[in-house]
C-alpha cells in the first residue's frame, strides 16, 4: 500500500504590506478610486475585494508554530517585498524602491508584502 503525501502551497498578501494596509484602512470610495486609476480596472467588472488578513503574516516564529499545530511540516516559508502596482508612475515607483530598501534594512518578516509557504501534511 502506498502512502500519499499532501503538499500545500499557499501564496498570500500579508497584512502589513502597503497594498493590504491601504485595502484594510481606506474606505471603499477612496480605495476604489485608487485601484481604478492605478490598475485601470473596470469598476463594473472588478471591484475591491473584501479581505480579512487573518493569519496573513510573513514567516514569523508564531506563524510557523501555528502551521505546525495545524499538522503541517513547513518545507519553505518566505516573505517578499514589493507589489508592482506603482510601476507606471515613475516617482511613486521610486518611492516604493526607497521603502523596500528601508524594509530590507529592518529585516522583519512582519513588513513583507507577500509570502509563500510550502508545507506537507503530517499524519
Amino acid at each position: 500500500m502506498t502512502h500519499k503525501q499532501t503538499i500545500v502551497c499557499h501564496f498570500f498578501a500579508t497584512k502589513y504590506g502597503l497594498p493590504s494596509m491601504a485595502n484594510l484602512l481606506l474606505p471603499s470610495s477612496i480605495s476604489d478610486l485608487i485601484i481604478y486609476k492605478i490598475q485601470k480596472r473596470d469598476p463594473s467588472i472588478e471591484g475591491k475585494y473584501q479581505a480579512y488578513y487573518k493569519k496573513c503574516i510573513g514567516p514569523t516564529d508564531s506563524m510557523k508554530s501555528w502551521y505546525v499545530e495545524l499538522g503541517y511540516e513547513i518545507i519553505t516559508y518566505n516573505g517578499y517585498l514589493g507589489h508592482g502596482y506603482l510601476g507606471r508612475f515613475k516617482w511613486l515607483s521610486f518611492l516604493e524602491q526607497l521603502w523596500k530598501k528601508f524594509l530590507l534594512k529592518l529585516n522583519s518578516p512582519y513588513w513583507c508584502s507577500n509570502a509563500i509557504v510550502v508545507m506537507k501534511r503530517v499524519s
